[in-house]
């Protein structure tokens, strides 16, 4: 669970540097979804922030469902996650948690 957090951290504070300075390149639809991207990786940070593992997974995991219907964040802010040693910057959400 933890794994997700550092990641979350560092796009919510990537995000709002990379929407203005593309502000006006990007389309209106294009914005649009970047901002909710940083909308739900803020939403999930102040999980981290707020709840106690396990109780907050099941939130964690809608959140995280979300953001994934919006697509890959930016490749730029992407490259900028990556771990040292290669590996992916971002792990994916599992289909099910196993939590009922």
């Amino acid at each position: 669970p933890d794994v997700l957090r550092t990641p979350m951290e560092q796009l919510r504070q990537l995000y709002p540097d990379y929407l203005a300075k593309n502000k006006a390149s990007l389309s209106k639809e294009e914005y649009d979804r970047i901002s909710m991207q940083l909308d739900y990786a803020t939403q999930i940070c102040k999980v981290y922030e707020t709840q106690q593992f396990p109780s907050c997974m099941p939130t964690l995991i809608e959140l995280m469902r979300k953001m994934q219907e919006l697509g890959q964040p930016p490749e730029e802010l992407i490259a900028q996650l990556e771990p040292k040693g290669g590996g992916p910057a971002l792990p994916e959400l599992p289909g099910k948690c196993g939590m009922q």
